[in-house]
C-alpha cells in the first residue's frame, strides 16, 4: 500500500457554557465575538475581582471561567489569538481545579466541554503540547455531566470534538490505542446522525475525521478491514459534502478515495512506516 498523509480537520466549534458555582446570580451568556472590546473590559473587570482578598473560592472559581469564556470569545474573534487562548486555558483550568477539589462533577464537567473546545482551537508548538491523558480526563468528566437522552445532539458533538483530540494526539505520538479511543468516540457520535438535528456539513466532518481515524489505524496495522472502513467512511462524507452543496471539495474526495482505492489493490507491507500530516489541531 503507499503512503498517504492524514489530514486532521477540525469539525464545528462547541458551545460554552457557564458553571453554575456558588453565585446567586444568573450567569452571563457568551458574548458574541463582534464585541470585542466590551469583552475586554469584561475580562479585566473579572481578573481585578480574583485578586481581591475578600473574594470567595468558590466566586474565584466562578470567575475564573467567566474571565476565560471572554479570553476565548475575544481569541475567535481576532483569528483564534494564541496568547488569549492560553489565557482562557490557564483560566479554565485554575476553575476545573477547584471544581474538582470539592467533588462538583456537574460543574467539573462543564468547565472540562469548555476547556476541550478551547484545545481545538490551538496551533502549533500549542497544540503539539497536548496530552493525550489530559483530554481522556477532560473527556470522562464532560461526558459524565453530559445527560445523552436528553441533550443527544450536546453529547454527539462533544463526542466529535473529543475523538478530534484523541486522533491529533494519538497520531502525533503513534498511539494506536488513543487512536482506537478516538475511533469509538467519532462513531458513537455518528450514531443517529441522520435524526438529531446537525447539518449535513457537521455530519460530513465527523465522517471524514473518522475516516482519518481508521485509515491512521489501517497503514499502522496493515489492516485491510481498517482500510476499507476508512474508504466506507470517506465516501460517506463526500456524500454529505455534496448534500451540503460544498462542491468545491470534488478534486480532494476524488483524490482521496482514489489512493485508498489504490492502496487496497497492493500487497500488504509490513515494514512500511506511516506519514503523519503535521499536528496542528486548527487544520481544516
Amino acid at each position: 500500500m503507499a503512503l498517504t498523509a492524514i489530514v486532521v480537520a477540525m469539525p464545528f466549534a462547541a458551545n460554552e457554557i457557564s458553571p453554575r458555582g456558588s453565585d446567586s446570580r444568573p450567569l452571563a451568556a457568551a458574548i458574541s465575538p463582534a464585541e470585542d472590546k466590551l469583552q475586554e473590559s469584561r475580562a479585566i473587570s473579572l481578573e481585578s475581582q480574583i485578586i481581591a482578598p475578600a473574594t470567595s473560592e468558590a466566586t474565584k472559581a466562578w470567575m475564573d471561567n467567566e474571565t476565560a469564556l471572554a479570553d476565548k470569545q475575544r481569541a475567535t474573534a481576532n483569528s483564534d489569538d494564541q496568547a488569549l487562548l492560553r489565557n482562557a486555558i490557564a483560566g479554565y483550568r485554575r476553575a476545573l481545579s477547584f471544581y474538582q477539589g470539592k467533588g462538583d462533577t456537574a460543574n467539573a464537567g462543564i468547565v472540562s466541554a469548555n476547556l476541550l473546545a478551547a484545545f481545538l482551537k490551538l496551533k502549533g508548538q500549542d497544540a503539539a503540547n497536548l496530552s493525550a491523558d489530559e483530554v481522556r480526563s477532560l473527556a470522562q468528566a464532560s461526558l459524565g455531566a453530559t445527560d445523552r437522552q436528553t441533550q443527544p445532539l450536546v453529547w454527539s458533538r462533544l463526542q466529535i470534538e473529543i475523538g478530534t483530540l484523541l486522533l491529533a494526539t494519538g497520531a502525533r505520538g503513534r498511539d494506536i490505542g488513543t487512536v482506537e479511543k478516538a475511533v469509538s468516540a467519532f462513531r458513537s457520535g455518528l450514531e443517529n446522525a441522520q435524526h438529531d438535528g446537525r447539518s449535513p456539513r457537521e455530519w460530513a466532518e465527523a465522517e471524514n475525521l473518522l475516516a482519518n481515524a481508521l485509515q491512521f489505524l489501517g497503514q499502522s496495522q496493515n489492516s485491510e478491514p481498517q482500510m476499507r472502513a476508512a474508504l466506507q467512511a470517506l465516501n460517506n462524507a463526500w456524500v454529505l459534502y455534496q448534500y451540503a452543496g460544498l462542491d468545491q471539495y470534488q478534486f480532494f474526495f476524488e483524490a482521496r478515495i482514489a489512493a485508498l482505492q489504490q492502496q487496497l489493490a497492493q500487497p500488504a507491507d509490513a515494514s512500511r512506516t506511516v506519514a503523519i500530516a503535521p499536528a496542528d489541531t486548527n487544520t481544516r
